[in-house]
C-alpha cells in the first residue's frame, strides 16, 4: 500500500512538472519538463496542422514563460490563429493561393516580414489592453489599483509577466520552412548526411546582451543620461537577461504603471517592483 501511494504521488508530481502536446497527422509529439521542483512549469507549446488552399503546413511553437505562465499561455492560445490568418492572406492575395518552389524566393521575404509584423503587433496588443483599462495610473489609489487588478487579473498578468517565443512553419508537401524567435530560446535544424553524420544548425539568433548588435541596439535606444541600462552581468536593469521578449511591460511602459498599479499584485514583492520602477527612466 505504501509503495502504491508513493507511486501515485510521483505520478502527480510528474504531471505538475511537464507540458505535452501532439499534432494531427503527421504526428509530432512535444514535451517540456520543469526540473526545479519548487517552481511550476511556465513553458507552453503548440503543434498544429494547417490546410491552406490544399497545401499542408505544420506549425510548431514553444514559449518559455518567466514570472508565471499567463503570458506564455495567452501567446500559445492566441498568436497561432493570428499567424495562420496572416499566412492565408499572404498565400491567397500575393501568390494566387500557393507557395511553391517557383515563387519561394519572393514568398520567403513576405512570410518573414509577416512573422515580424504579427509578433510585434501581438505584443503591442498587450500594452494597449493595459492602457485601455488604466489610462492614468497616477490617479489610482491603492484600493482602486488592487480592485482593478482583481477585476482584470488575466489581462494585467499577461502584460506584466513575459515569455520567449520560438516557432517553425513547415510546408509538409514541398519540404521548406521558416523559423522565428524572440528572446533566448532556440530553434535548430538537425540533419543527417549520406555518411550518417549528424549536424545541427541554429536557425534564429538569441536576443541577449552578449550579442554586440543587441547590446548596442538597446543602449542606443536610450538617452545618454540613463545609466546602467545593461549591467555588468548582461542583465537589463539588473534583472532580465534577454534583450527582447513578449510581455514584460514593466520594462516597456512608464514607471507609473509599476509604481501605481503593478506593485499591488498580491503574489509579487512590492519592494522589488518599487526598485524596478526607480530604474525605468520614463
Amino acid at each position: 500500500m505504501a509503495d502504491s501511494n508513493r507511486l501515485e504521488a510521483a505520478r502527480q508530481r510528474l504531471l505538475q512538472a511537464f507540458q505535452s502536446t501532439k499534432s494531427s497527422p503527421p504526428d509530432v509529439h512535444a514535451v517540456t519538463f520543469q526540473p526545479l521542483g519548487w517552481d511550476s512549469n511556465a513553458d507552453r507549446m503548440v503543434t498544429e496542422r494547417w490546410t491552406i488552399r490544399g497545401q499542408q503546413w505544420l506549425f510548431l511553437a514553444v514559449c518559455d514563460g518567466h514570472g508565471g505562465s499567463c503570458t506564455s499561455q495567452y501567446t500559445i492560445e492566441t498568436l497561432p490563429h493570428r499567424l495562420r490568418s496572416a499566412l492565408k492572406r499572404v498565400v491567397c492575395k500575393r501568390f494566387g493561393g500557393r507557395i511553391d518552389r517557383s515563387n519561394l524566393d519572393v514568398a520567403g521575404v513576405y512570410v518573414a516580414s509577416m512573422f515580424e509584423v504579427e509578433i510585434v503587433e501581438f505584443d503591442r496588443t498587450l500594452k494597449r489592453a493595459v492602457r485601455e483599462l488604466c489610462p492614468n495610473p497616477r490617479e489610482l489609489s491603492k484600493e482602486q489599483a488592487e480592485q482593478l487588478l482583481l477585476d482584470h487579473e488575466e489581462i494585467f498578468l499577461r502584460a506584466f509577466q513575459g515569455t520567449t517565443l520560438v516557432l517553425a512553419l513547415i510546408n509538409v508537401d514541398l519540404h521548406f520552412m521558416w523559423a522565428a524567435g524572440v528572446g533566448d530560446s532556440s530553434v535548430a535544424l538537425s540533419t543527417t548526411n549520406t555518411a550518417g553524420s549528424r549536424s545541427v544548425e541554429l536557425l534564429c539568433k538569441h536576443h541577449t546582451f552578449t550579442d554586440p548588435q543587441e547590446y548596442y541596439r538597446t543602449i542606443m535606444a536610450h538617452h545618454s543620461s540613463e545609466q546602467n541600462v545593461v549591467d555588468h552581468d548582461n542583465r537589463l536593469l539588473g534583472l532580465l537577461r534577454m534583450s527582447r521578449a513578449i510581455g514584460d511591460l514593466p520594462f516597456k511602459m512608464e514607471r507609473a504603471y509599476t509604481r501605481h498599479l503593478f506593485q499591488y499584485f498580491p503574489d509579487y514583492n512590492p519592494q522589488s517592483l518599487a526598485r524596478l520602477a526607480e530604474k525605468v527612466m520614463l
